[in-house]
């Protein structure tokens, strides 16, 4: 997979560049599901980058795990 596969154009390459930087910087390996890099350390996804209509997003699959002392982290509520 070459650096910037999927980043090299577009309106969020910038900011998907740095956030696969900071998630890299981590340790964490970087594959492919659903055309998205994705970060499946022992074989369970963990993150993965992609984009929506007004902004770029740093997926947690289990957010709810994660601490937020600082409250940064916005809740990705699906249509019912």
């Amino acid at each position: 997979m070459t650096p910037d596969w999927r980043f090299a154009c577009g309106r969020w390459s910038e900011e998907l560049r740095e956030l696969r930087r900071i998630v890299l910087d981590v340790g964490l390996t970087e594959t492919l599901k659903w055309r998205q890099p994705c970060y499946p350390p022992e074989g369970k996804n963990i993150v993965i980058l992609g984009t929506l209509k007004d902004s770029c997003v740093l997926r947690f699959f289990r957010g709810a795990m994660v601490e937020d002392p600082s409250g940064l982290l916005q809740e990705d509520r699906l249509p019912s």
